[in-house]
Formats: structure tokens, sequence, C-alpha cells
């Protein structure tokens, strides 16, 4: 008798054990839950969906789904179990469920957790109640089916990747008491197209809308203070973007790759413009404003649409490759407080054929205005002291450079190797008028009235 107990034990824990392996996609079995009710207290299934109470008695949450019935499609969440409120919807509790179109959350809950509703394919529609104040860590990830979602104006919380890979999501609300829109967010819903964005919001985080490639038209209201890394980055359809008056940074490529950006207005609140902030954008003209002090490396390269540049005084570096391959670029204005060009800052600026470098400027840095083969004349100022190598190579096309000082000054001028369009080029120093102009056959040069430059004219006698 005692062999047989063992025998029939034996049984049951290999039942147990085989029944623990079976997947969670189907709707006849286990579908969703994180294994945890053992911490409860009380727990079973009502209409498929598995409740439990929490160890501490004071709560009921949802923990996992069973699905008898394969045709039944809408399901609704109980607001009490045993007596108490169903407040939460537990981690991984309907992960996977691929047959459910419909989920009402009744307005007991308050915390939908990580990974809640991950993968529901069939998910259609959600409702979440203003009782909700959580939404966690992919918590409604690759909802291919979900259409579109409301976030109330409870939510004052919402997890990393909360509704990331959502490929069919066409719209977005966002209620008025969520403060950041986490990384990941929303990033790669393929078709979205619509997102209003609440006004509690002051942060935008990394890669929250990144790849959504349908999308648009931006609105960012003047709560937010920070477009995070690559936020926008890979819209490839966002046309039209209006940034908020309060927007203090605009972050490492916030909006890189925004193909079909045709204009930009960037507000004088900003300080910060991030490393490839806007590279590869399709705006005709930029206008950098005076409060911005800080331009990042490749912040406008590959902005191939790219005609005309306003650089403010508050910039006083202008970064490594900050305009590289901006082919089409012919007028660019530098602030008068500029000090250094870094290097590759102009390369490839095909259309380039004037540029005016301010008085301020000491360095120019390495291959900074390589193959510019346009540009035809250089004006800068007698505080340069170092132009790097291959600054100025490639420029065939290069005549006069007008200095602002004498030959004696530009003698002291650290030029390095592979500068010889430079160097080739007729060279003019700088004197306040006609009458200033020395005896002695050189070239020289000033401003008229207009501020327009004037060769002067040598006379004998």
């Amino acid at each position: 008798m005692k062999k047989s107990k063992k025998f029939l034990v034996a049984i049951l824990v290999c039942i147990t054990a085989s029944l623990s392996l079976i997947g969670l996609g189907g709707c006849d079995m286990l579908l969703g839950g994180t294994g945890e009710e053992s911490s409860s207290s009380i727990f079973g299934d009502i209409e498929g969906v598995k409740y439990a109470v929490s160890e501490d008695g004071t709560y009921a949450k949802v923990v996992g789904s069973v699905q008898w019935d394969a045709e039944k499609t809408e399901i609704v969440i109980l607001d009490t179990y045993q007596g108490l409120p169903v407040t939460a919807i537990d981690k991984e509790a309907f992960w996977g469920v691929d047959c459910w179109t419909s989920i009402t959350i009744p307005n007991s809950v308050k915390s939908i957790r990580e990974s809640a509703f991950r993968n529901c394919s069939a998910l259609t529609s959600i409702t979440i109640p203003n009782s909700v104040t959580t939404i966690g860590v992919d918590a409604f990830a690759g909802c291919g089916a979900l259409t579109g979602v409301a976030i109330p104006d409870s939510v004052v919380e919402l997890g990393e990747g909360a509704f990331s890979h959502c490929d069919n999501l066409e719209s977005v609300t966002i209620g008025n008491s969520l403060t950041e829109i986490s990384k990941n967010a929303f990033c790669e819903c393929d078709k979205l197209k619509n997102i209003q964005i609440g006004t509690a919001v002051n942060t935008i985080g990394e890669y929250a809308f990144g790849a959504c490639t349908t999308l648009e038209t931006v609105v960012i209201p003047d709560t937010v203070a920070t477009v995070g890394v690559s936020a926008f980055s890979h819209c490839s359809a966002l046309k039209n973007v209006t940034i908020g008056s309060g927007v203090f940074t605009i972050d490492d490529s916030a909006f890189f790759l925004c193909e079909s950006m045709a204009s930009i207005a960037i507000p004088e609140s900003v300080k910060t413009i991030g490393d490839s902030a806007f590279a590869g954008c399709a705006f005709k003209s930029i206008t950098i404003p005076d409060g911005v002090t800080t331009l990042g490396v490749g912040a406008l390269s590959g902005c191939s649409a790219l005609t005309e540049a306003k650089i403010g005084k508050g910039v006083t570096a202008i970064a490594s490759a900050t305009f590289s391959n901006c082919e089409n670029l012919t007028s660019v204005t530098l602030g008068e407080d500029l000090q250094s060009i870094g290097s590759d800052a102009f390369c490839v600026c095909k259309r380039l054929q004037t540029l005016y470098i301010p008085d301020g400027v000491t360095e120019i840095g390495y291959r900074a205005f390589r193959e510019c083969e346009s540009l035809r004349s250089l004006v800068f100022g007698k505080n340069m002291t170092t132009i790097d190598a291959a600054a100025f190579h490639w420029l065939f096309k290069m005549e006069s450079v007008y200095y602002g000082g004498t030959a004696e000054e530009k003698a002291l001028i650290d030029v390095k190797a592979d500068n010889d369009s430079l160097q080739s080029a007729t060279w003019y120093y700088y004197v306040e008028t006609q009458a200033d102009v020395p005896m002695d056959g050189g070239n020289y040069w000033y401003y008229d009235e207009n501020g327009e430059i004037v060769v002067a004219m040598f006379c004998e006698g």
C-alpha cells in the first residue's frame, strides 16, 4: 500500500511539472501571471481572470488569466474580489494573451504593473480609468492591434517602453498630470500619426517617439524643458514641429534623420543643442538664437536642403562636423563672440562661396572647410593663431583672403600642412580707409560706409 501511494505521488509530481512547461500563448490554458500567487493569501479564477488577495489582506489584484472559452473575446475585470477592492493588475498578468480584443478595467484599479498586457496581440480597445496613477514598464508593449490610447489625468508615472512597438497605434493623448514621457514609451509605433502631449510634461525621454515613421506633426508644450536623446529620431515623415518657449535642452540626436522636417524655429529659451540633434533634417534655413551656448558635434550635419544658417552670439565654439555635408549651404552668419571652429565643421559644404569669420576666432580645426569647392573669398581677423592641417584643402576656386592684420602678423599664424588653397590665394591686409593705404605696392582692403569690402587702390605720389 505504501508503494502504491508513493507511485501515485510520483505521477502527480510528473503531471504538475509537465503542465508548468506548457506555453502561455493559447486560449485554452494559463495565459499570464508571475507565479507569485504564493505571496497572496487567497486566489481564484472568475470569468477567465485570476485574482489574488494581497499578503497583508488589504486589497486584491489581478495576477493572471485562464481562458476556458476560446470564443470569449471581451473581458471585464471585477472591481472587488473577496470583499476587497481590486487595485492592481500585476506584473505580466496578461502577457501573451492572443485572443482577447477588449478588456474593461474598473475604476478601482490604481496600478497597471510591468508587462501586464505585453504582447496582447489581439487587443484593439483598452480604456484606462481615471483611477490609475501608475503604468509600468512595457505594460502595453507589443499590443499590435491597439489603435488608440488615452492616458488619463490621474496617471503620474509612465514606465519605460509602456506602449512601444504597438504597430497599429494611430493616436495618443497624454493627460495633464504626467511630468515625464519615459524612455522608449511610444517608440517604433509605425502608424502613430497624432499625439497630444499634456500640459504638465517637462521631459520627453530618450527615444520616446523614436522611429514613429508616420508621425507628421508634433507640438511640444511650453512646460517641456528637455527634449531627450533621440526623442524623435528617425521620424521620417515628421514635417511640422513646434518647440515650446520653455525648452532648455534639445538633446543628442533629438530629431536625427527627420527627413521631412521642412522648417524649424528654435525658441530663445534653448541653451543647449546636442550632438546630431538635427542631423539629416530637410529644412532650408535655421537661426540659432543668442541664448544657445552649446551647439553639439554634427548638430546640423547632412542637412542637404539647408541653404542659410545664422548662429547667435552665445555660441563660442563651432564643434566638430557641425555643418559637415550640408552640400547646398550658401550663406552662414557666425556669432560675433565665436572663438574657434572645430574639425570638419563645414567639410563638403560645396556651395559656400564667401565666409566671414569673426575677429575673435583664434583657431580653425582639422579639415574644417575641406572640399568647400565653391569658396572664393574668406575674411578673418588678426587674432587668428592656428589653422590646422587640411583646413582649407581642395578649395579649387579660392581667390581672395581678406585678413584683419598686417603682413607681419600673418607671418605669425601657424598654418599646418595641406592648406595650399589658402596659401596660393591673394591676401589683402586691412586698413581703416583709402587714405591709410601704405605706399608700398601691397594689397589692402577696408569697409565702406555700408559695411562692404573695398579693395584699396594704390596711388603713387
